[in-house]
């Protein structure tokens, strides 16, 4: 049986829901969606236009650039989920670390998480210290093997920067 992806319709939400919900912090959040896939991310961020509706691509005016790249699925047998599943650990496992590599030095090592929501977290952090420039990659594959790629990119150093991108990563859903 072949693999359906889902490329779904991209659009921005207004953050006012989020306000309402989470109070004042919420004042520097947004919400950006695809169909199936939604995160919040800190207010000072636009939209680059693409031609990819799966793909979410931001960037701040300090020059930091993001890319999410969401693939949805609508697989319903438990074993095909688990073999989706299995695919994109052995890419988080196997090919994150390659990606990462391909663009500096690997200073922060991988990491897998298992949160309680049942996601599974990828990430890594690279350093080019001659451009002085950092990328933090995370792959995000929720419980149900729906899955998102998130590269964040910008000018210093991957360690002053990764915690705060990491909270941000943790608002990741998929609605399944």
């Amino acid at each position: 049986m072949p693999l359906e992806i889902v490329i779904p319709v991209q659009r921005r939400i207004p953050s006012l829901l989020v306000l309402l919900l989470t109070g004042a912090a919420a004042c520097h959040a947004a919400v950006w969606r695809t169909d199936s896939f939604s995160i919040t991310w800190d207010d000072g961020y636009t939209q680059v236009p693409s031609s990819n509706k799966s793909k979410i691509q931001l960037t701040s005016t300090s020059g930091i650039g993001v890319t999410m790249t969401a693939i949805g699925h609508r697989l319903t047998k438990a074993e095909d989920i688990q073999k989706i599943r299995e695919h994109f650990i052995k890419y988080g496992t196997d090919e994150l670390p390659k990606l990462a590599q391909r663009y500096g030095t690997v200073v922060l090592p991988l990491k897998r998480e298992e949160l309680d929501s049942g996601v599974t977290l990828f990430s890594i952090a690279e350093h080019n210290r001659s451009k002085n420039r950092f990328g933090l990659f995370f792959v995000h594959i929720s419980a149900q093997g729906r899955t998102t790629q998130i590269v964040v990119e910008g000018q210093g150093r991957p360690e002053d920067v990764v915690a705060s991108f990491r909270k941000l990563v943790n608002t990741a859903r998929w609605d399944e």
